[in-house]
């Protein structure tokens, strides 16, 4: 009797839960995700005298071939499959790529079995970057359609060649966006007057004091000493970032509120001067004013994690960030929470670069791997009405 009583109570309870939950809609979102990815040197196997494609070749010491590139394709599409399924089963839906040698790799890459049923799509444009390596974005047209894009060349201090940046403009399930996918100067040694000469010189001089860098500026120019790759390089990124900022001042003239995602390898952490000056981007987010920019990887940076390991130490130079109008959560689209795709797969377990992200090559040695970059991805969410 007792125990008949406590079942009619439960199914009282339980459907004045029903009711109540059906008189109180909660408001329903969807997500989409988008990131970043630098693909270490996806060359195909053929010769394009245009570039200085020898070193992936069959004839090359790295002995490259079809077998090593159906592998490279294969190891690369299983990372890409997995990013952001834990939050949507469909995952990614903008992927911005860097270090693809054509449209010929992007074709394979999204044909092998891991990423064929996503039915993704790209734009890609030739750069004059002297080894052929060119940017690229990957999407999912469930999500998103092209409506416009181009490349804009970067013009570089004393004219030296590097990779164009894509802009492409689209829409994201009924709200337009613009993507803008990057792949920054690196951070090799370049001519010293380009140093001297940048009109962020005095502005460097001052951060390196604060830093506590106790050289005196006339002696390391007039002996072309002491200066790292990084410093030399310093005004060719700056440069990039200045041709970034500028296209996305010119997007915000038409349209103030416009959402725009800026990603890619900057060659630079979110710290440097590229990124806080010449792009102008803020790690706190109440900060960042309209026309601004919110970058939420600073923190990862600040907290000793990264996507690329050298000598010792953890950089951030894969970045995901985004203008104002994403922080707004009541209009369309915004920005929830940035990632970086760190699995254990991923990391090199023995070697010389043991704890480091598990590259291809060794050298001249194919390693079985796939970038010596982490993924970085963000969660977009979007209210539905």
């Amino acid at each position: 009797m007792q125990k008949n009583i406590f079942l009619t109570v439960l199914l009282i309870f339980c459907g004045a839960i029903v009711i109540n939950a059906q008189q109180t809609q909660q408001p329903q979102y969807i997500s989409a995700i988008a990131g970043f990815y630098n693909l270490e040197n996806l060359y195909d196997t053929i010769d394009n005298p245009a570039i200085n494609d020898e070193e992936f070749l069959p004839g090359s010491e790295k002995k490259y071939n079809t077998d090593i590139y159906r592998k490279k394709l294969n190891n690369m599409a299983s990372v890409i499959a997995g990013i952001g399924t834990d939050v949507n089963p469909d995952g990614l839906a903008l992927l911005g790529v860097v270090e693809i040698e054509n449209d010929t790799v992007l074709l394979d890459l999204l044909s092998t079995d891991a990423l064929v049923k996503r039915g993704y799509k790209f734009v890609e444009y030739p750069s004059g970057d002297a080894r052929g390596i060119d940017v690229g974005l990957i999407y999912s047209p469930k999500y998103f359609t092209v409506t416009e894009s181009f490349p804009h060349h970067v013009e570089l201090p004393y004219h030296h060649n590097t990779r164009d940046i894509l802009v492409v403009k689209g829409e994201l399930i009924g709200d337009p966006v613009y993507i803008i996918v990057n792949h920054w100067p690196s951070r090799r040694g370049s001519s010293i007057s380009t140093y001297r000469e940048d009109e962020y010189y005095l502005r460097t001089r001052k951060y390196e004091a604060s830093q506590g860098v106790q050289v005196s500026n006339d002696t390391r120019v007039a002996n072309n000493a002491n200066f790292t790759g990084e410093e030399t390089s310093r005004p060719n990124r700056i440069a990039a970032a200045k041709t970034c900022k500028t296209i996305i001042d010119s997007i915000q003239r038409i349209d103030p509120l416009a959402k725009i995602i800026i990603m890619g390898d900057l060659n630079d952490n979110p710290t440097d001067l590229s990124v806080t000056e010449a792009l102008n981007a803020k790690a706190d987010i109440e900060k960042v004013k309209a026309g601004g920019i919110y970058n939420p990887f600073t923190n990862y940076l600040k907290q000793g994690f990264g996507t690329l390991a050298y000598d010792g130490k953890w950089d951030l130079f894969d970045q995901v960030m985004f203008t104002q109008p994403w922080l707004d959560k009541q209009n369309g689209w915004f920005f929830f929470k940035a990632h970086i795709y760190y699995r254990d797969f991923l990391i090199e377990k023995n070697g010389s670069y043991k704890g480091y992200p598990k590259r291809s090559w060794a050298g001249d040695n194919w390693n079985d791997g796939y970038s010596d970059h982490l993924p970085v991805y963000t969660i977009l969410v979007k209210q539905m009405k």
